[in-house]
């Protein structure tokens, strides 16, 4: 979804400029692949913090109704944690 939220926003500007009768130039490769890398990280730094188990960490994983392993908020401090970063 944080993907989708970079491609929104490419449309957007897209948008804004044919609103301003202006020439849209795509994003070159470059961007495109840094933008892509960055967004991957960023899931990948927040997939792993659910591998590192510090007592003052403030976010655990454990089975969610038996099914799978998601991130699962567990006091106040978690809860302000998932709604800025999710």
């Amino acid at each position: 979804s944080w993907l989708n939220g970079v491609i929104a926003g490419e449309l957007h500007r897209l948008l804004t400029f044919s609103g301003r009768r202006r020439r849209y130039f795509p994003p070159t490769l470059q961007k495109v692949t840094r933008n892509s890398l960055l967004v991957y990280a960023y899931s990948a730094l927040l997939s792993a913090m659910g591998c590192i188990a510090y007592p003052w960490w403030p976010h655990r994983t454990d089975l969610l109704n038996g099914l799978v392993c998601m991130p699962m908020d567990f006091d106040t401090t978690s809860t302000i944690l998932f709604w800025t970063l999710f």
